[in-house]
């Protein structure tokens, strides 16, 4: 998932090599063959906007997991802004410390020196989550089956006073 955010050197037609980014792969519906391929020109000293994976580390240790919880990604890239020699590969997403029913947002992200989130930079209310851990739908369904049961003994003790 790296490749679409290393700079890449292409010549066409034994011309000049020129550096580009790889913006976009269309692939034959159900033949392993590519079909066309998009580059952007990336230009020395100019701002790119490129998405950039996420890879999320620390799952298996975090406080939540360790309780139980099941991790849910909500993003599994997001949108950077940086110079060409700035582009991160990846940029990581430590879960080490995320409990149950908490989440990771954007502006949680450590991201390198020179990168910006595009989103961010809209405002804060785009500080989207990109993971989250959440307690076990089967733990939840039980409570709130013991709930309703309790609630019916309530009420068929006050019917029969």
């Amino acid at each position: 998932d790296a490749f679409y955010s290393h700079i890449l050197m292409l010549s066409v037609d034994g011309k000049e090599r020129i550096r580009t980014i790889l913006r976009d792969v269309q692939r034959h519906p159900y033949k392993q063959q590519i079909m066309h391929l998009d580059f952007q020109r990336v230009v020395a000293g100019a701002d790119l906007t490129v998405s950039v994976p996420l890879h999320f580390i620390n799952e298996e240790k975090s406080v939540g997991v360790k309780a139980g919880g099941i991790v849910n990604h909500t993003e599994n890239e997001l949108t950077v802004s940086c110079r060409p020699r700035d582009l991160p590969e990846f940029i990581e997403v430590d879960m080490g410390g995320v409990d149950i029913g908490e989440s990771v947002h954007i502006s949680d992200l450590k991201l390198p020196e020179g990168v910006t989130s595009v989103d961010l930079s809209h405002g804060e209310e785009n500080d989207r989550a990109v993971a989250a851990i959440h307690a076990p739908r089967k733990a939840t369904e039980e409570t709130e089956e013991g709930v309703d049961a309790e609630a019916e003994d309530g009420e068929q003790a006050s019917d029969e006073s």
